[in-house]
């Protein structure tokens, strides 16, 4: 994780400077990590392979979006599945670190898929369009 904060914080900076300050902003802001989400998997899951563990991964990546997210109740509803889903996940991800079910694992990674599923109309009926093959 120590190696890989660097990484994300370089990585945010884009980000953080783009802050929306709009309803629409924040959608936007929320769904564009949404689209994301594969990035996410893969820093959360390198963290656990190295060590660390996939929650706190999330955690750092995804809670932090929290700051950038207003009050607008549509971006806050998505970004709160989002972060949901992602923090479920990982929590699934650092189980089976310990225990080895490689059963737990796959659901663990088809719920995500299917709240994902869940999350794209919401960003969609904000107004967000999706690039093509983007999962």
């Amino acid at each position: 994780m120590k190696r890989l904060l660097p990484v994300l914080l370089v990585a945010c900076i884009p980000l953080s400077a783009c802050a929306p300050s709009s309803e629409t902003g924040s959608s936007n802001f929320v769904c564009a990590s949404v689209e994301q989400y594969l990035d996410n998997k893969a820093f959360a899951l390198q963290s656990a392979a190295s060590g660390g563990t996939a929650e706190e991964s999330i955690s750092a990546i995804v809670g932090l979006l929290s700051q950038s997210v207003g009050d607008d109740s549509e971006a806050r509803l998505i970004f709160e599945k989002f972060l949901d889903s992602m923090t479920v996940w990982s929590q699934r991800v650092d189980s089976y670190i310990l225990t080895q079910n490689k059963e737990d694992l796959t659901e663990a990674a088809v719920e995500l898929e299917k709240q994902i599923d869940e999350i794209i109309p919401l960003c969609e009926a904000a107004g967000w369009s999706f690039q093509e093959g983007w999962r």
